[in-house]
């Protein structure tokens, strides 16, 4: 636009004959809507473009049956930690109406310093087991999840006293949240290199999904309210832990541990450097001896 005004100035001090302010006007207007169309034409092209690659990167992550059941596994546990997150305190509040407060403090300590250090845990597991194998992993996930059912159930027992309940809260906690290290190790190592962010995205993305539970949940009275999340929770967990052994399932066994590939390339190294300086040392026993032959000959 800038470039077609400097042109148009151009032409009208060049030309001396007196232009009508009208026909300026009109050219202008005229140059301001088709820069305008262009500029929407090219904006459209682009998205249509940036959404022709996501659904391409997209449709590449998902493809894979492993990531697929990890994607459903990690859905169950969104759902699961979700409902948890939301009617928890209602259903704690009915069943102990004495105890809120102190629920309302047990429950903010139990989730800063059991969950953090479960989750911390399971990073750090994540990390032993990347190096023993990318199964392992997904076995772990498919146990914490079917640790932390029980654990769930009695949290919610009928008849449980108020720290009977917060223990049982405390070990779920401790079993559950050491979940996602391992299960990010495991996606990271089920997609590509090239697409291990679009497979993140996704995986973030299904957090909308874990929505669902606590929404169904919206819809139960009151009275069966604790037994619902209770049941529903619980069945969380459990159908997550198999979709967990599913992945396991689907991970192809790798050909050689890590340990094992950098032995065997520091064999390699090793044998290449002895062939080099085997050769250096008949290159110069060779020059050696033509040397010698050449003084015999003078």
């Amino acid at each position: 636009v800038a470039s077609a005004v400097i042109c148009l100035l151009c032409r009208l001090a060049s030309d001396p004959r007196p232009q009508p302010v009208e026909n300026n006007t009109r050219l202008l207007e005229s140059l301001d809507a088709n820069a305008e169309q262009g500029c929407c034409r090219w904006v459209s092209s682009q998205i249509s473009r940036a959404g022709r690659h996501l659904v391409t990167q997209v449709t590449e992550v998902v493809t894979s049956k492993q990531v697929c059941w990890l994607y459903l596994a990690a859905t169950l546990r969104f759902c699961a930690g979700f409902g948890i997150l939301v009617w928890l305190p209602p259903a704690m509040a009915s069943r102990f109406p004495n105890d809120v407060g102190s629920f309302g403090l047990a429950n903010s300590l139990i989730k800063a310093f059991a969950g953090s250090s479960s989750s911390l845990v399971g990073g750090v597991i994540a990390d032993h087991l990347r190096s023993t194998g990318r199964g392992n992993g997904a076995y772990f996930c498919a146990c914490a999840s079917l640790l932390a059912a029980p654990l769930w159930w009695f949290t919610l027992q009928p008849g449980s006293s108020f720290r009977v309940s917060m223990a049982f809260l405390l070990l779920e906690y401790l079993a559950a949240e050491s979940w996602m290290g391992p299960c990010l190790a495991t996606l990271q190592g089920a997609v590509p290199q090239e697409r291990c962010g679009a497979a993140q995205g996704v995986f973030s993305s299904l957090t909308a999904l874990g929505n669902l539970l606590p929404m169904v949940l919206g819809f139960v009275p009151d009275k069966q309210l604790v037994f619902a999340l209770q049941v529903s929770v619980s069945s969380c967990y459990l159908l997550s832990a198999m979709c967990f052994v599913m992945v396991a399932s689907f991970t192809p066994p790798p050909s050689v541990t890590t340990s094992e590939s950098q032995r065997r390339l520091t064999e390699d190294l090793q044998q290449m450097s002895d062939s080099v300086i085997s050769a250096e040392d008949e290159c110069v026993q060779s020059s050696t001896s033509e040397t010698r032959g050449v003084r015999s000959r003078h």
